[in-house]
């Protein structure tokens, strides 16, 4: 019931409310402010909220009094007081009640301030956290250079490091979520192999080694790597390096063709991978049809201990090199092979080749 400090509460929510129009000139101060605002704010409010419901009670008794003296009694005078304090405080109660909705809209305003203040800085915070661990376990486009071949490839297989560049690529992808629009329509990198963006460091460090001979989907899948890589690494070091907000968006802004690479990469190595698991599956074949062809000269021969453990060598690679081709070219293709070996077709490698490609 103490109207002096519900209006002296008040008054602190709309000093805290008035006190963000202004942001702190730095990113600490900023927080520490907003949230300090914030606390105020919603004190205020819940303490504007409790002298109301104490004045609403006050009032309910002396409209009790006052229903009470409307009555004939000897102490009209009294009575009629006292329906003169009710209505007095009924008033008060009103009016206490928009002080408390007031100062609650100022909380809320102080908290979406605080969320537009604070909430950009952790974005950068978590970004930069991204970029930190990619750098430091996973690869970049500088380190990709200084390695040999074999310590790339050792490197793009650790979990650890295959975990780090797959949580900032989602990150940048994120960031760059805007030029999703220059995609084909119905087109987007949401089911994305962390591995396949991973194999672009050793296409554009080592083309030499990682194509056998490079033709014209090989020389379009490096010119694809290369475009993407330079989006990706420009925007992963600005990431790295932190800055300002201002440097942080212009960042952000440049890197907005990375869909779009990342898109064309993506299709770049699919072309390319196409032809080359028909050249694997072809090459295959042709072992298979060459044990079977060893093992048919081994008829007729003596037995003897030698020639059942080469027999049984024959067997064995067979059995691997079935179960590697069902694993690529798929268990279809596999029963072709078989069916091939059955009709005593002279070469299966021909046969299954031909069904591949058709």
């Amino acid at each position: 019931m103490n109207l002096v400090g519900a209006q002296s509460n008040q008054r602190s929510a709309a000093d805290a409310g008035r006190g963000f129009t202004a942001p702190p000139t730095s990113k600490r101060s900023a927080t520490v402010g907003a949230r300090a605002a914030t606390v105020d704010a919603r004190a205020t409010a819940r303490a504007a909220i409790a002298n109301a419901l104490a004045l609403k009670a006050a009032a309910a008794t002396a409209t009790a009094l006052a229903s009470a003296g409307a009555r004939p009694a000897k102490d009209s005078e009294g009575a009629r007081a006292r329906a003169t304090t009710a209505a007095a405080r009924a008033t008060a109660a009103a009016r206490a009640s928009a002080r408390a909705h007031t100062a609650t809209a100022a909380a809320r305003a102080a908290t979406d301030t605080a969320q537009r203040l604070v909430a950009p800085g952790l974005q950068r915070i978590y970004s930069r956290k991204r970029a930190v661990q990619a750098s430091r376990r996973g690869v970049t486009v500088a380190s990709a250079a200084a390695m040999t071949h074999e310590q790339l490839s050792s490197r793009l297989q650790d979990k650890v490091a295959i975990k780090s560049m797959k949580l900032v690529l989602f990150r940048i992808c994120v960031l760059t979520a805007a030029g999703r629009k220059s995609l084909p329509q119905g087109v987007d990198n949401k089911d994305l192999n962390v591995r396949v963006f991973l194999a672009s460091f050793l296409v554009t460090s080592f083309p030499e080694v990682f194509f056998e001979s490079i033709h014209k989907l090989q020389q379009d899948l490096i010119d694809c790597s290369h475009a993407m890589l330079a989006i990706f690494d420009a925007l992963h070091t600005a990431l790295l390096h932190g800055g300002t907000a201002e440097a942080h968006a212009a960042a952000v802004r440049s890197a907005l063709k990375f869909p779009l690479a990342l898109h064309e990469y993506l299709q770049a190595f699919q072309a390319w991978k196409t032809p080359d698991g028909h050249k694997i599956t072809d090459r295959i074949a042709h072992a298979i049809d060459a044990l079977y062809k060893a093992e048919d000269l081994l008829e007729g021969e003596p037995g003897g201990p030698v020639l059942e453990a080469t027999r049984a060598d024959f067997r064995a690679n067979q059995q691997r090199l079935r179960e590697k081709f069902s694993q690529i070219a798929g268990k279809e293709a596999l029963e072709v092979l078989t069916h091939c070996r059955r009709s005593l077709r002279p070469s299966l490698a021909s046969a299954v080749s031909r069904w591949l490609l058709f």
